[in-house]
């Protein structure tokens, strides 16, 4: 996780598209302009799914669940979907 305004206070995870969230451990305090590093433990069921994270700053400023195109993909700062499949 990253942001460019200040350090990651909260990330986190979705295992059902967005559906709910549940808060993902954040690692050892990041450096300035670095990214966070963070986990969680997951009971995965079998089935597919669509896995997400999302971030917030100690700002406050979250990832918004959308944003605007822009052909270059500058400022892209949404979360992004992960389909996944567990046997």
């Amino acid at each position: 996780a990253h942001s460019p305004h200040a350090p990651i206070s909260k990330v986190e995870w979705s295992a059902d598209s967005g559906a709910t969230w549940r808060e993902a451990d954040i690692g050892e305090r990041q450096a300035r302009y670095s990214w966070a590093r963070f986990q969680f433990v997951w009971d995965a069921v079998r089935g597919d799914g669509v896995l997400m994270t999302r971030a917030t700053d100690e700002s406050g400023s979250a990832q918004p669940p959308a944003v605007p195109f822009n052909r270059k993909g500058y400022l892209f700062n949404q979360p992004l979907p992960h389909p996944f499949r567990v046997a």
